[in-house]
């Protein structure tokens, strides 16, 4: 079953196998397998209809079992096919408008989305600046909100997708209209990590990655590992992690990233860390930070809900930019590893290096700067659960 329009694509299929005689087994995709679980149930047919959880290392041995008849894989027989053709005489802002809502809905996840668009040339420039305008005043937000128009993308790793293929269409000529960038405006609260945009993806792509983080309100990432579901209940320390836990934003390597204008506070490590990523070892310059840009940001809500440091950084890398502006605590405390803008050579500093990575695995949490937050309105700080 696909992750998009699981019921829809699914059903059909279903419903065919099940009045024919068949016992059937479900096996919805790994990405959203609860719409699916939730029909299995609510048709309660025992035995007949039996429901596979998993990715394809629990899908392949079904798939290939002497025993099954048929394996069908609903809403892939045309993916990436639908045309739209607007011709002469059409209105060109009708046709942006249908457009849109086909190409828009459900984020431009849907199999059935119109992917392609052939226009008349008379009528190309007003369907274009139509279309234009339209996706720059798409609202955006959470799925579940019914003013939303546009919601998130399946997962990380499919928004990286679809950045990419934005990215090489402008590398080969295409002209950007509208978005092509990361969203500004959103929250990053309560995790281990608020934003790590390039994390490990240096082993698949080694280039840039030209991430710009801007205008989000990023706090409160201090996740202390807590036991089984809210209320959570406290451990006396943390357990093993491969990142620095309590961090707003980590670039662990990293390349051509800017980091502009947000609000970052009461995350206990750090508001930024930036680390060789030590453990990328299958493209060496992936390694290293390079060209990246942070400045301008707002760091411990003015004095009321600092960051253990604003920024730490271990000097690795070249022509990195760190503007002091705003920054009232760094480490190393020097401010040794900065070297500010315009400077093409940063300083590396070991002993700061291998002080950051003790910062992870079972010293998570040791460098943690605790402080009591704020009142904010609507949130409340994850480590207070089932205190």
């Amino acid at each position: 079953m696909p992750w998009c329009d699981p019921l829809a694509a699914g059903c059909g299929a279903l419903g065919a196998a099940l009045v024919s005689g068949n016992a059937v087994v479900l096996k919805p995709s790994e990405k959203a397998p609860l719409a699916v679980e939730r029909l299995t149930e609510l048709l309660d047919l025992g035995p007949v209809l039996q429901l596979l959880h998993g990715d394809e290392r629990a899908a392949r041995p079904l798939s290939t079992h002497a025993g099954v008849d048929l394996v069908m894989r609903p809403g892939e027989e045309a993916a990436g096919s639908h045309l739209a053709i607007v011709d002469a005489g059409t209105d060109p802002a009708w046709a942006a408008e249908q457009v849109a809502v086909s190409a828009f809905a459900g984020a431009g996840q849907s199999c059935g989305s119109v992917e392609r668009v052939h226009v008349h040339r008379a009528s190309a420039e007003a369907f274009l600046q139509a279309l234009t305008t339209r996706a720059r005043t798409l609202r955006i937000g959470p799925g579940m909100d019914p003013a939303t128009e546009v919601g998130p993308l399946i997962d990380a790793d499919h928004r990286l997708w679809v950045h990419r293929q934005v990215q090489d269409a402008v590398y080969t000529g295409a002209q950007l209209h509208a978005g092509g960038a990361s969203l500004p405006g959103a929250g990053f609260f309560n995790n281990a990590l608020g934003i790590a945009p390039n994390a490990l993806d240096g082993e698949k792509y080694p280039p840039a990655e030209d991430n710009v983080i801007t205008d989000n309100d990023i706090f409160w990432n201090n996740f202390n590992y807590h036991q089984g579901k809210p209320p959570f209940a406290p451990r006396d320390s943390g357990t093993a992690a491969l990142a620095p836990v309590g961090t707003g934003i980590l670039l662990f390597g990293g390349r051509g990233n800017v980091i502009e204008n947000n609000r970052i506070y009461g995350n206990y490590l750090a508001g930024v860390a930036a680390v060789e990523a030590i453990l990328v070892e299958k493209t060496p310059a992936a390694r290293t930070l390079a060209n990246n840009v942070v400045k301008g940001n707002q760091f411990g809500l003015s004095g009321t809900d600092v960051n253990g440091a604003d920024i730490a950084y271990d000097g690795n890398g070249t022509n990195n930019c760190f503007l002091p502006a705003g920054v009232t605590s760094m480490f190393p405390a020097d401010g040794s590893t900065f070297g500010g803008c315009g400077n093409q050579s940063n300083v590396f500093n070991k002993a700061a290096q291998d002080t950051m990575i003790s910062w992870v695995g079972e010293g998570a949490m040791k460098a943690w700067n605790k402080h009591p937050h704020p009142p904010k309105p609507g949130f409340e700080p994850l480590e207070v659960f089932g205190s």
